[in-house]
């Protein structure tokens, strides 16, 4: 089986750069350089979308018919939120170290607000009435929280 996904993957791979895919894709103006900072909020980044012919993507992802590009092989997450066994949103950190989401009705891959900057996923968390997605930036744990209809900014701490 891991044979079969490792080919998949491979497969997949070369598929995603010969398209050019990368997260999100729906700009073709290459997203503005992140600042070098360990604060998720620091900078706000439009999209990780770059000149496709220069780069491919080595963590290529895609989820409900939408490509993207992840970081690196600990940069994305899948989620069940109702506990029924499907996948109900995926969050993954872009090559740019933007964090972006995607759920079946999306329409594509969304940067999550609060312009939070991340190296590698934390986890997630959720309770009555919440749902909470956290990061590592450098060696700190941030979180946003999706409450009241929607998500928030990113805070130090845990979920």
């Amino acid at each position: 089986m891991r044979t079969m996904q490792k080919a998949a993957l491979g497969a997949t791979a070369a598929l995603a750069a010969l398209s050019g895919a990368f997260v999100p894709s729906a700009s073709a103006a290459p997203a503005p350089a992140p600042a070098a900072s360990a604060d998720p909020t620091a900078t706000v980044v439009r999209s990780a979308t770059a000149d496709a012919s220069a780069q491919a993507c080595a963590h290529p992802i895609k989820r409900w018919g939408h490509w993207g590009c992840m970081k690196g092989s600990n940069t994305g997450l899948d989620v069940d939120w109702d506990g029924n066994g499907s996948r109900d949103e995926t969050f993954v950190i872009g090559t740019n170290r933007g964090i972006y989401h995607i759920w079946a009705n999306a329409g594509g891959w969304k940067e999550m607000p609060g312009g939070g900057r991340a190296d590698r996923m934390w986890g997630v968390g959720k309770g009555p009435g919440y749902r909470c997605v956290g990061v590592w930036a450098g060696n700190t744990v941030y979180a946003n929280v999706f409450h009241h209809g929607k998500w928030h900014n990113w805070e130090r701490g845990t979920c």
